[in-house]
């Protein structure tokens, strides 16, 4: 698709995305072209268009070390159903024997114990990390590399 085209058909989806959003459907005029556009250029950047079409099955099946992966079910940017049963058929491919899968119920991508798991929410949320993904990550550190 041509450039101008894939920036036309992006800036649709975005203005859709921002209508239906509790957050920001309220936004219009200069505040609304300011928000599509900052999406609009986040998403063709050549980052963005490397990251989009990155696929990390290969890298994963290559893994043979200790390997720990979370998942907030209310991560609203890496969907825990999609992502969590591609992961654990790549590590499956890869033989690792150490590899621990963990899913968070009320948890946003940040770990944090979240309500919706909308980014806007963030900032508003007090705690850094919840305690209990903390307690964990340190210890399957400790079972596997503190003597």
């Amino acid at each position: 698709m041509p450039p101008q085209e894939a920036e036309a058909a992006l800036r649709e989806v975005v203005i859709e995305q921002l209508a239906a959003s509790p957050e920001t459907a309220q936004l219009s005029g200069e505040a609304l072209e300011t928000a599509v556009s900052a999406a609009v250029e986040s998403n063709l950047s050549p980052w963005f268009r490397f990251f989009i079409g990155y696929d990390p099955g290969p890298a994963l099946g290559g893994l043979h070390v200790p390997t720990l992966a979370l998942f907030g079910e209310k991560d609203t940017q890496v969907d825990a159903d999609q992502n969590q049963s591609a992961m654990e058929a790549a590590l499956a491919a890869s033989g690792n024997q150490d590899v621990t899968i963990r899913r968070f119920a009320d948890m946003n991508h940040l770990f944090q114990t979240a309500g919706t798991g909308s980014p806007a929410e963030y900032a508003q949320i007090e705690e850094t990390m919840a305690p209990e993904v903390l307690d964990l990550i340190g210890g399957w550190i400790a079972e596997r590399f503190v003597d």
